[in-house]
């Protein structure tokens, strides 16, 4: 079968291992919202996630939202963005389940992406490894790195 772009109804997994060195603000993103970003766009809506050195970001109906707590993004972590229905997913970082969530952002484009989401600052990241993976079985997964690993090695 040869798959044209993002669907809509197939389940969806961005695997990154990467790391966020610096964000500059700007009028937009005082915080760098967005930092470093990682996503697909299903042709209506858009889902990613981004990382700045101290703050992890999800994008949602209403916008980028903080998620709570700091981080130390300046070292390199296994990030792993779970897509299970059309608003459903998912983010771990290093096994550990970030957020749980539903919604994403209208926007009418049908890509995957990653890159300064900075909207007009700048990001500087690195990326070591990049997966999207579409139309897979999603099962029930645990909260550790070693068993999600272990499902997509």
């Amino acid at each position: 079968m040869i798959r044209t772009g993002i669907t809509t109804n197939e389940a969806k997994q961005i695997i990154v291992r990467a790391r966020c060195l610096s964000v500059e603000g700007s009028a937009n993103a005082t915080l760098g919202q967005g930092g470093f970003l990682y996503g697909f766009a299903t042709g209506s809506v858009q889902f990613d996630f981004g990382i700045t050195p101290t703050r992890t970001f999800i994008l949602q109906s209403s916008g980028t939202v903080v998620l709570s707590g700091t981080y130390d993004n300046t070292q390199f972590h296994d990030y792993f963005f779970d897509w299970t229905s059309a608003s459903s997913y998912r983010l771990y970082r290093d096994g550990v389940l970030l957020v749980s969530s539903s919604g994403g952002f209208a926007v009418a484009a049908n890509r995957v992406f990653l890159g300064d989401g900075t909207g007009g600052a700048n990001a500087n990241g690195e990326t070591s490894k990049f997966e999207f993976l579409q139309g897979g079985a999603t099962g029930a997964h645990g909260a550790t790195w070693g068993r999600l690993k272990g499902l997509y090695r």
